[in-house]
């Protein structure tokens, strides 16, 4: 029932006695490495081992409507953005003696 009543919620939280509820969107990158190292070599080499630096990569990129863009405004081949969304839950220390 907590959880019909926080999808009605503009915030996607919910707080009661035992707890609170709260919804995150996360997005998530799909890479094909054929297409991106190429692409990086290019124009990012010191993002570049043997693997491309990810974590340091993905900083750079901006999602539009599910395609990544780098800063240069160029589409990034070998990334497809998608969105996900994940709801919690976090009781309360008073919860956990109820």
């Amino acid at each position: 029932m907590i959880e019909q009543y926080r999808q009605t919620q503009p915030d996607g939280k919910v707080k009661v006695p035992a707890g609170y509820t709260s919804l995150r969107h996360a997005k998530q990158y799909q890479r094909e490495p054929s297409k991106l190292l190429p692409f990086v070599e290019k124009n990012y080499p010191d993002l570049l081992k043997k693997d491309i630096k990810w974590g340091d990569f993905k900083k750079r990129l901006t999602d539009y409507q599910g395609v990544a863009i780098d800063p240069n405004g160029e589409k990034v081949p070998g990334i497809t953005v998608i969105e996900k969304e994940s709801v919690s839950y976090h009781a309360n220390k008073l919860g956990d003696q109820l």
